[in-house]
């Protein structure tokens, strides 16, 4: 949190404290979104790609 300017009114302080919860709420659902994302397509891929890696295998013996 950023401090604000010594003689600010009450009103722009709540206003700024306002500003300053919305930009963080932004931010923590942005990284929210990109774990369900991660989650969404990063197991899938990586259950292929074992999948891809067992069939090789498997026609190497």
């Amino acid at each position: 949190m950023t401090p604000g300017p010594q003689n600010e009114t009450p009103e722009q302080k709540l206003t700024r404290l306002q500003l300053e919860k919305l930009e963080t709420d932004k931010a923590n659902d942005t990284a929210s979104r990109g774990a369900l994302w991660f989650i969404l397509l990063g197991i899938p891929a990586i259950i292929v790609i074992l999948c891809i890696l067992g069939l090789i295998i498997a026609a190497l013996r």
